[in-house]
């Protein structure tokens, strides 16, 4: 049984969809596998040159990676902890990112940040109040006891 002219021209009209959007997948892997190469190529790569037990004592080692942070959030856990305070504040330049917020803490432990007035305050890159004991220095960092 011939099929109906227009059951023809609707099985062609599909024919030509599914080879569209065939050729349309196909252009789409082929701009998607170069990248995907490239980054296979990478992981392969770094999974061969992996030093394994070197990552993992980075991991567990204590101070492992601080050589990464900038010199003044250092310097700041160094002085705090080299003052021997229990104890120490942020002044509002410093306190103004979290980023060196969180740094400091990290690095100071066990010293820990406090609102006392009567803790040491690290002065970042600014001018020692008047009235206040300088306790340690270095070049971007003041660690200065204030009244």
């Amino acid at each position: 049984m011939p099929l109906a002219r227009d059951q023809a021209d609707e099985m062609r009209a599909k024919t030509t969809i599914d080879t569209l959007v065939m050729l349309a997948a196909g252009a789409a892997l082929l701009l998607w596998a170069a990248p995907v190469r490239g980054t296979i190529a990478t992981f392969d790569w770094s999974f061969r040159h992996l030093d394994a037990r070197a990552f993992r004592t980075g991991l567990t080692v204590p101070g492992a990676g601080v050589e990464v942070l900038p010199t003044f959030i250092r310097e700041a856990a160094a002085l705090v902890r080299e003052a021997n305070v229990d104890h120490y504040r942020l002044s509002p330049r410093a306190a103004e990112s979290d980023w060196f917020v969180q740094q400091v803490q990290v690095l100071a432990w066990p010293h820990t940040q406090s609102e006392d007035p009567a803790s040491p305050v690290i002065l970042l890159r600014e001018p020692v109040p008047a009235g206040c004991a300088v306790v340690a220095r270095t070049e971007d960092v003041v660690l200065a006891r204030c009244p």
